[in-house]
């Protein structure tokens, strides 16, 4: 029995490893992007944009490898395009300050300008808080302390001598607490990180009242205007703007992040 048990964790184990063809993919992304970089450095920036979408192609992606491609289209002119890679770099690495001022750099260049809504204070600072880890670093703190909770309630549960129970009561509390808020923050990091976002690509497009094209305008973007995805009928979306102005545009005139 226990000749299985270790044969079936091998196995297990022996799955997780790369496979030959996962390595060779890995080496071409590699060779693709450290060529992108190679190709940037010289200016040969359209280039250097195929490189890295040809790294993209194998599979695999990274912060750095989406903020080149954002430098590449900036460099480009293609604002566009600039802040849809900057956007997804962002979604990877969301602390990234260089990503950020490039961000806002080429947000400058675009037509539009909306002013957001004000947001209460208690919302801006949990999603401050939210955003000190990532999903996988929620998860681990997630299971650290359910485990802490288990071995602090056992502790409560097992002892007889009173200042043991006592810790042992105030320690299963605190770790309780802090599995729920974990929990918490890490289920709205999860929403907001698979929230659906899209930047306008088309040069305008008119945003109507409703998913038909004979429906009335209410108003009108420009390329490289971010927009939240709220809805799906047909070939329309229904998007929301940072004012909170909404309407249905034509999926095919952006680009999901």
């Amino acid at each position: 029995m226990k000749l299985k048990i270790a044969c079936a964790f091998l196995l297990s184990c022996l799955a997780f490893l790369p496979t030959p063809a996962t390595a060779e993919r890995a080496y071409a992304w590699e060779t693709a992007f450290e060529e992108g970089n190679r190709l940037f450095e010289q200016g040969q920036y359209e280039a250097a944009l195929e490189q890295y979408q040809e790294a993209l192609d194998f599979g695999f992606e990274s912060w750095e490898l989406y903020y080149n491609m954002g430098n590449a289209c900036y460099r480009l002119v293609d604002y566009p395009k600039a802040i849809l890679y900057y956007e997804k770099s962002l979604k990877l690495s969301p602390k990234e300050a260089d990503t950020r001022n490039n961000l806002a750099l080429a947000e400058q260049k675009t037509f539009d300008r909306f002013e957001p809504l004000p947001r209460f204070f208690l919302h801006a600072w949990w999603d401050k808080a939210c955003g000190l880890l990532s999903l996988n670093g929620w998860a681990a703190a997630i299971l650290a302390f359910f485990a802490l909770g288990l071995i602090s309630s056992s502790l409560y549960a097992h002892t007889r001598q009173y200042q043991r129970k006592k810790a042992g009561f105030f320690l299963c509390a605190a770790f309780s607490l802090l599995f729920v808020c974990s929990l918490a923050m890490g289920a709205s990091q999860y929403k907001r990180l698979h929230t659906p976002y899209a930047i306008v690509m088309a040069d305008t497009v008119n945003v109507k009242s409703s998913p038909e094209e004979r429906s009335e305008t209410k108003f009108v973007l420009h390329e490289g205007s971010k927009v939240k995805i709220e809805d799906r009928i047909g070939n329309y979306c229904k998007i929301r703007i940072k004012n909170g102005s909404r309407g249905w545009i034509p999926e095919q005139s952006m680009e999901r992040i």
